[in-house]
């Protein structure tokens, strides 16, 4: 085998092998600008794409930013996209800069985030840039009921406090008893039943014959 043939084995072996891989996103994460925390460089165009497990949302949090300040952040900025649409512009050394993000977490209402770092040349002094962690919040989505299924009552994106309500495909399934079948996005991020039972009580089939 010719050292080109191998090297085109090797590269269409990786590329299976990635393009195979159902990967679940990470829970929480880290994020830094370029060479922090060194100053960063000028002329700089970086993008990260954040992303949580299906039904969670992102929670993104600054522990330090430091991007050089100018009027609407024209020279150096931190971009912050979401679902394709500009959500924030941070620069600024210190939470009473205008457009600094300060210490209050940035929480969106779906799993993705996609964070843009811009410089130009115009930077003639040195900053440290940015760091941050982001995690997944809420309670995921809640589990699949047999038979049956489950309906939002109150909240959205299974956030805190957010009500869920299961039910059974009647008339041919049903549940057993008068059980409370509503569950709460509870503040360790678990579905919680009202009742304070953790188990989903089952569909049982229905008396059709009564119909």
């Amino acid at each position: 085998m010719s050292a080109m043939a191998g090297k085109v084995l090797i590269i269409c072996l990786l590329w299976a092998c990635v393009s195979v891989c159902e990967c679940e996103p990470a829970m929480f994460g880290e994020v830094s600008s370029p060479q922090y925390p060194q100053p960063y460089p000028a002329d700089t165009l970086e993008q990260w794409d954040l992303e949580v497990p299906q039904g969670y949302q992102i929670q993104l949090t600054f522990n330090h930013l430091d991007i050089e300040p100018s009027p609407n952040c024209y020279h150096d900025s931190l971009i912050v996209v979401f679902d394709k649409k500009v959500l924030r512009k941070f620069c600024g050394q210190n939470s009473t800069d205008r457009f600094h993000p300060g210490d209050k977490p940035i929480v969106v209402s779906g799993n993705r985030l996609r964070l843009i770092f811009l410089t130009d040349d115009s930077n003639s002094k040195s900053h440290m840039g940015f760091t941050a962690s982001y995690q997944a919040v809420g309670c995921g989505d809640p589990k699949p009921l047999l038979n049956g299924g489950v309906r939002v009552i109150n909240g959205s994106n299974n956030e805190y406090h957010s009500v869920v309500e299961y039910y059974c495909n009647e008339p041919y399934y049903t549940f057993e008893g008068t059980r409370n079948v509503r569950y709460t996005c509870a503040e360790d991020q678990k579905w919680t039943a009202d009742d304070s039972k953790d188990n989903i009580p089952p569909c049982v089939p229905g008396n059709v014959s009564e119909i």
